[in-house]
């Protein structure tokens, strides 16, 4: 292959040579800008994502507080912008403002809109034309979905010289490694893409080369109109297979959804329409699935509405969709079909079967008020994001936190703090109840060189109560995302590297672990981010221990409105690694503001070592400083004093939700002698579990050894029987009950009505 006839060929005239007088250029196409302003342009934020990272693209980040501007020459001409959506294909566009300067010179969006570029869902270049009185120039995103823009080129040109401007195309193989560039101008046509198969790196035989594919995942074809610099990157991905527990969804809304690169359909007399309506069907349309499972659930929504298929023994299946329009295609391939068990009201799922938990989950969100329960096992839904509860009381209940694993491996191209969760409750959905389980999202952190933006559960819903729940991630791990709403965890595990628990809300931690895992780059691990409005009591965490695999950690940073977030009692743990909660950057909270005038209220009362010596000083003032708005400082002490720890309740932090927050996550004690007929239990054997009612249990007759767990009102079934609900401190069973108080600043546990210290010593 004569590949040195499209190898850097030599270079067009620069456009520095031939430039204007009054014409401006930032180009971001290698790097983002090191800091603002950067040669007379002003910004806030940066992109910098390598490639197979989002969309790879650098330059000027534009969200919600994102912007840039800068000043031009009083001269009419061509404002050229090269942006595109930072991840994903959602539509972005721009809008152009005019700008003022405060006394200190910033920028300041102005009340007129000068213009408004066209919307586009993937990297391209958008033309404005600009008077000669229009000099002070800001640049603001315009999406209308809230979707991050990168914007990576701009250009201003004097007069309306409508000579091509020079570009680049570069292609990478699968893992973003450069294998070369064509030198080319806007507007002109792709003529050939200089590589094969061959060309790229060693892949397994289980995964196939699917083609060439520019940043926005559409395919690139000869013929193609390059707009701007372009990178076409060569796309691997492993083979489908009909396994039993997989789920395969087909989007046919997508501009990006290509059957032939799918190995389980064949899609016959169809094509793709719009985003509204899918793919129109002729009359020979047909939709071929491979199946190869004993037991299949189709989801075909067509013409707007959705039919539920099922199928048993076949190894493939035929669709008829002759003069339909097709929306959506899902298949589940389960070991057994799901159903409500109507005497105990759970749908029990087959160990292990990740198709099968999303189809219970399906079905208890028709009605609401039902109960999932998981066998221990891993739950594997493979790169399936925002898996939704979308109704009331819905409990997801496992066997335990370590055996149940729901977990999720998003594609590199979804990282994104709203596109990546394992589990989304959805807006307003009140009641969620998770027990005994792990949800863990395996985006490849570690090797992709992605932010790391991988919500395990975000929750926009309220009243959530996660009892004995691990969650397992990196940066955003865990996302409130409901102002007003109020959540309780006890028990749990978070794990994370930055802001891993995030958002606004009120919600009550209780006993938790929070793990600090390693981060790619180093530097500080925010446990925190919040979020929340001035009525949100905001994060409190109650006698939780902290552990970390990063050496720096900070309690967290604060990220837009009035952030609060509260320490109580937290125990430090050394066992996972040494790490301090004490930098330039992070006296133990980070003081830099994530957003304008987002001043927090942080406190942080009796952190302590497992000997009972203390860490938090006797005093720990932060300065606060908002770069944003021009260096603006605010100095805030951060130790709670013993009457204002003791203020910060949970029933001051959830309200009245508290007393029945505290009442749900209890857990039953099993008592053999004492089976309620009407109580539900869950009977496990070394051949499996079964779930059922005291009478059902009772006459069973069970002749093999056997533990058994009564279930809650909420379904999470507690101890098994003979074992204790509590724990003595010297972590011996006992007879007894415990209660936690704080006196005078001092954490006191009562037991059988007897006083101890936090270390057991009898007051």
């Amino acid at each position: 292959m004569k590949k040195y006839l499209f190898l850097m060929v030599a270079a067009l005239m620069s456009l520095a040579a031939t430039a204007g007088e009054n014409d401006l250029l930032w180009d971001y196409t290698e790097a983002a800008p090191s800091g603002s302003p950067d040669n007379g342009l002003y910004f806030n934020n940066k992109v910098n994502d390598p490639a197979g990272t989002n969309n790879g693209l650098k330059g000027i980040k534009l969200n919600s507080s994102g912007y840039c501007a800068f000043k031009k020459a009083a001269v009419a001409g061509r404002l050229k912008l090269s942006f595109g959506p930072r991840s994903g294909t959602k539509e972005t566009y721009i809008e152009v403002w005019n700008c003022t300067w405060d006394d200190k010179g910033q920028p300041v969006k102005g009340d007129t809109k000068i213009a408004v570029t066209g919307k586009q869902t993937e990297y391209a270049t958008q033309t404005v034309e600009l008077t000669a009185e229009q000099n002070d120039i800001y640049l603001w995103r315009g999406a209308d979905n809230g979707t991050e823009t990168a914007l990576q080129k701009i250009q201003f040109k004097e007069g309306q010289d409508d000579t091509p401007d020079e570009c680049e195309i570069i292609f990478k193989d699968q893992n973003g490694k450069e294998l070369g560039r064509v030198q080319t101008y806007e507007g002109s046509v792709l003529e050939a893409i200089p590589y094969t198969e061959d060309d790229l790196a060693p892949h397994p035989a289980n995964e196939l080369f699917r083609g060439w594919f520019y940043t926005s995942g559409k395919k690139a074809f000869v013929g193609d109109i390059i707009e701007g610099n372009t990178t076409i990157q060569a796309k691997v991905t492993p083979m489908e297979s009909a396994e039993p527990g997989s789920v395969w969804r087909y989007d046919f809304t997508s501009p990006i959804f290509y059957p032939e690169d799918h190995d389980l359909i064949i899609v016959t007399d169809g094509e793709y329409v719009n985003a509204s309506k899918g793919w129109e069907f002729g009359e020979n349309g047909v939709i071929h699935i491979t199946t190869g499972s004993a037991k299949t659930v189709i989801m075909l929504k067509k013409n707007g509405s959705e039919e539920e298929l099922r199928y048993e023994s076949m190894r493939s299946v035929s669709l008829d969709v002759a003069g339909s329009t097709v929306q959506s295609l899902v298949v589940y391939n389960v070991l057994d079909y799901v159903s409500k068990d109507d005497k105990t009201g759970y749908f029990i799922v087959p160990k292990g079967d990740g198709a099968s938990f999303l189809m219970a989950l399906v079905e208890a969100n028709k009605t609401g008020n039902a109960k999932i329960y998981l066998p221990n096992g891993l739950y594997d839904i493979g790169q399936t994001v925002l898996t939704p509860v979308t109704a009331n009381g819905i409990s997801i209940i496992g066997e335990s936190m370590e055996g149940t694993i729901i977990r999720n491996a998003p594609d590199i191209r979804d990282e994104g703090i709203s596109t990546t969760a394992t589990l989304l409750i959805k807006k307003n959905v009140k009641d969620t109840y998770l027990q005994d389980l792990t949800l863990q999202n395996a985006l490849d952190y570690y090797n992709s060189g992605a932010a790391g933006r991988a919500v395990c559960l975000q929750d926009q819903g309220t009243r959530t109560i996660c009892k004995n729940v691990r969650l397992l991630s990196y940066q955003d791990t865990y996302y409130s995302n409901l102002q007003g709403a109020v959540k309780y965890f006890e028990d749990c595990e978070i794990h994370g590297t930055v802001d891993y628990i995030c958002g606004d809300g009120s919600v009550y931690f209780l006993r938790n672990l929070l793990y600090c895992e390693k981060r790619i780059s180093g530097g500080v691990d925010p446990v925190t981010a919040n979020n929340g409005i001035e009525s949100d009591r905001g994060y409190v965490f109650e006698s939780c221990t902290l552990k970390s695999e990063c050496p720096l950690v900070s309690f967290g940073r604060a990220w837009n409105n009035v952030p609060t977030t509260t320490f109580l009692n937290t125990l430090v743990d050394y066992s996972a690694g040494e790490f301090s909660l004490v930098s330039d950057e992070a006296p133990r909270w980070t003081k830099k503001l994530m957003n304008q005038n987002a001043w927090p209220r942080f406190g942080e009362y009796n952190t302590h070592l497992e000997d009972g010596t203390v860490l938090t000083p006797t005093s720990n003032v932060v300065t606060f400083i908002d770069e944003k708005s021009g260096n603006a400082t605010q100095e805030i002490e951060t130790v709670l004093s013993a009457e204002q720890a003791a203020a910060v309740t949970m029933e001051s932090t959830l309200g009245d939700w508290a007393a029945t927050a505290r009442e749900e996550a209890a857990q039953a004690v099993c008592d053999l002698n004492n089976i309620e007929d009407e109580g539900i239990y869950l009977v496990e054997t070394e051949n499996g579990c079964a779930i059922m009612t005291g009478s059902d249990f009772m006459q069973s007759g069970a002749g093999i050894p056997f533990t058994v767990r009564k279930a809650n009102a909420r379904g999470g079934f507690g101890w098994r029987a003979g074992e204790e609900p509590h724990q003595a401190l010297d972590n011996t069973a006992c007879n007894c009950q415990i209660e936690k108080i704080i006196r005078d600043g001092q954490v006191i546990i009562v037991r059988n009505g007897i006083e101890y210290t936090a270390l057991g010593a009898r007051l």
